[in-house]
């Protein structure tokens, strides 16, 4: 059909218009008409894809669980490699020719499985004393401090116990007066403290349970029954305060 354009703003109208759709212009005398409401078409909202969106959620859920794999591979792979460098710390400690660097490695080994075996297997007393600081472990110190072949890393491995029960069976049962005597000044129980300061057969043991000593019957026994001469001045003197 015939088309026709408006003079005013130039829109293509029908061939048959009177009035112009786009800005109310009568076409017939060229003016405006006032009063006249326009309506313009309503443009369509574009649709985003929902195909897009989609994608971009599997791209970022991807993206996510990568990320924490890398970081989860980055952490195991940190686990890895101090473990390995324990390990080398360990085997330098054991092996090597120079006790110096030997015993420098040791103090650098916090593993304690790997400090455990140090104590047990080196054969530089230096190093097993180092390993011997380090170590937590109660029942392995008790162990090594009735069973190591030095008596310097026996009292360190001593020195390291804190368990009552470890500790009395090491002040009664030890060979060791050095190893006696540091068990004994770590000594709480009152009963054993008394039974030691009567019954150990080294004067300095029995001196220093009856110095640890705070129980007042106890030390009155002591006083009455002793017969080693120290102890029983001891005990007395202590009585009286």
């Amino acid at each position: 059909p015939a088309e026709k354009q408006c003079q005013s703003c130039g829109a293509i109208l029908s061939s048959e218009a009177v009035i112009c759709t786009n800005c109310g212009t009568d076409l017939r005398t060229g003016k405006k008409i006032a009063g006249v409401e326009i309506k313009k078409p309503e443009k369509k909202r574009k649709k985003f894809p929902v195909g897009i969106i989609i994608v971009l959620l599997i791209v970022a859920i991807n993206g996510f669980m990568g990320y924490k794999f890398l970081t989860g591979c980055g952490k195991r792979m940190d686990k890895f490699i101090s473990k390995s460098n324990q390990i080398r710390l360990a085997r330098i400690a054991v092996e090597n020719a120079n006790w110096d660097i030997r015993r420098n490695a040791v103090k650098k080994v916090t593993d304690q499985v790997l400090l455990a075996k140090i104590a047990v297997e080196s054969k530089d007393r230096s190093v097993r004393h180092a390993a011997v600081e380090r170590l937590t472990d109660q029942v392995l110190l008790a162990k090594i401090a009735v069973g190591d072949k030095d008596w310097y890393v026996r009292r360190a491995a001593v020195e390291k116990l804190t368990n009552q029960a470890l500790l009395a069976k090491i002040a009664v049962e030890s060979k060791d007066t050095y190893v006696r005597q540091t068990a004994v000044e770590k000594l709480t129980n009152q009963a054993l403290l008394a039974k030691i300061a009567v019954g150990d057969k080294d004067h300095n043991v029995r001196r220093d349970a009856v110095e640890r000593l705070t129980d007042q019957v106890l030390l009155a026994k002591i006083a009455v029954e002793d017969k080693s001469g120290y102890e029983i001045g001891s005990a007395a003197c202590r009585e009286r305060e």
